[in-house]
């Protein structure tokens, strides 16, 4: 967001922090889950594993707040010839089950929040568009704990 901290409404604020709260709070329950863990590098660091986590629930997630947030994606920030920013709608394959696209959508919302281009209404500079965005992201993080009783466990000890 383009416009100084103490700008922000404070219900805008709590809805910024609860998405993170959650997106952080889901990545540790699948780091904790070791079926979900995987461990990287030299030194073994443990990150979550988003794919083992896919490929084990990609045939059983449906979710009321991913149809919603599918009519009207957030975009992705993209450079033409590395120089310009452009939005675009987030790409799916054809492939891609609707947990894939669940995924690839709270990480995208994640990643515009905490990296991308806060100077546009095209961005993240709309309110309206934030409060659209992340309780439905939010409600895809709880759905995706729910489809697993040790990521639950992890994860709603948050709440």
């Amino acid at each position: 967001m383009n416009f100084k901290y103490n700008e922000i409404d404070e219900d805008l604020k709590k809805l910024v922090f609860d998405f993170f709260y959650f997106f952080s709070r889901f990545e540790f329950a699948l780091k904790e889950a070791e079926s979900f863990s995987k461990k990287k590098g030299k030194y073994g660091n443990v990150e979550p594993d988003w794919q083992s986590f896919k490929n084990r629930y990609r045939d059983f997630y449906s979710s009321a707040a991913l149809k919603a947030l599918l009519e009207d994606p957030p975009k992705e920030e993209r450079y033409i010839d590395g120089r310009q920013s452009i939005w675009e709608p987030v790409a799916f394959k054809q492939t891609d089950s609707d947990l894939d696209k669940a995924v690839q959508l709270v990480k995208t919302m994640r990643n515009n929040l905490f990296h991308g281009g806060k100077s546009s209404k095209e961005g993240w500079d709309n309110p309206q568009r934030i409060q659209f965005l992340l309780p439905l992201g939010v409600e895809i993080l709880h759905s995706f704990a729910a489809l697993d009783h040790d990521l639950d466990a992890h994860y709603s000890y948050a709440h």
